[in-house]
């Protein structure tokens, strides 16, 4: 493993600082890109990336249009981190010589949170308007940073002149990201263990829900796969209701089931015949609780898809799956196919 390549590469730019008003020479707005105004916010107005010689952001354009910018600058404020608070920083490499790799330094000290107010207290940029217009860079890296422990946990991720966070921001940023100052000052040399443990794990990587609907529809590349043993003997029914999606799994195992309440049963989205895992919102501290049920042969459990934790899911191909290992030494799932068109439940056959 060559972890001076990893820690060089670590050190590229993650934040934004302060910088000149007229975009830099080499920046990929154009010379007419919208000014900053001094006011904060989405502007309704839109100004046009259309020059060929000044692209959009890497990856900001599913095609030849334009990309539409708010004429206003957006101000994000990075939240205080008080004693109770952590924050980690993330770096993700998808054209790693060995494969993807994931990278997370953890913070807790005083003087690392006031490190990071001081180094990163907002950032600015410029939103973009049109939804499901965002690709994410193939190649380039992604930093991220991650604030725990205040009252709505603060995820957001940059590549380039991209940024998206939990709290709805899509930005194109004024500046170009200056030197690594957290990372710089952060940034330790990985263990093996470090690459073992994060290689190809995004449950690391911020804002991952963001990352995955950038483009308006789900990016298997920023998705968990969902590999799990689903068996026909546990049938799943779905019932499609004005207010959800509510589920009966009746149990043809022979033996007692195990599960957990009905908060348990996650949606999954299915991407050219790979099952992978629904991401959840991240900025509300949505809790699970884990409290045990036993369903014997025969008998029934019923409960309702809890659809907020996921928010409103874009048309697709999907399946519920509810977990009903019978013991700790073997898992099995139960599982039903749905769909969505138009943002409405279609029920598939079991």
């Amino acid at each position: 493993m060559k972890v001076n390549r990893i820690l060089a590469a670590v050190l590229i730019p993650l934040l934004l600082l302060t910088g000149c008003q007229t975009p830099p020479e080499d920046s990929p707005l154009p010379p007419d890109a919208p000014e900053e105004t001094g006011t904060a916010g989405r502007g309704t107005g839109a100004a046009k990336i259309s020059d060929p010689s000044n692209p959009p952001p890497p990856g900001s354009g599913r095609d030849s249009r334009p990309l539409r910018l708010a004429d206003e600058i957006t101000v994000v404020s990075i939240p205080e981190t008080p004693d109770t608070a952590s924050f980690s920083l993330t770096y993700w490499d998808p054209a790693y010589e060995d494969g993807q790799v994931l990278l997370v330094q953890s913070c807790y000290t005083q003087s690392d949170r006031d490190a990071l107010t001081e180094a990163l207290p907002e950032v600015r940029g410029w939103a973009i308007e049109e939804d499901g217009r965002v690709l994410v860079n193939e190649s380039l890296p992604i930093y991220g940073l991650r604030i725990e422990g205040v009252e709505e946990d603060f995820e957001a991720v940059c590549q380039g002149r991209l940024w998206l966070d939990n709290q709805g921001h899509v930005l194109s940023l004024r500046d170009e990201p200056a030197p690594p100052a957290l990372w710089e000052r952060f940034a330790r040399e990985p263990r093996e263990r470090d690459l073992y443990l994060h290689k190809q794990n995004l449950y690391f990587l911020p804002a991952l829900r963001e990352l995955a609907l950038s483009s308006g529809t789900w990016d298997p590349r920023f998705l968990v796969p969902a590999d799990h043993p689903v068996s026909e003997a546990v049938s799943m029914e779905l019932t499609s209701t004005e207010s959800g999606l509510d589920w009966t799994v009746t149990n043809g195992l022979g033996v007692e089931i195990h599960h957990g309440n009905g908060s348990h049963a996650v949606p999954e989205v299915l991407l050219d015949g790979q099952w992978y895992k629904v991401p959840t919102f991240t900025a509300k501290h949505y809790a699970w609780t884990l409290e045990a049920y036993m369903t014997r042969p025969g008998e029934t459990y019923s409960g309702t898809l809890w659809q907020e934790p996921y928010g409103i899911l874009p048309d697709g191909e999907y399946r519920l799956a509810f977990d009903v290992s019978p013991s700790a030494a073997g898992e099995i799932w139960a599982a039903a196919p749905f769909s969505i068109q138009n943002g409405q439940f279609l029920v598939g056959k079991n």
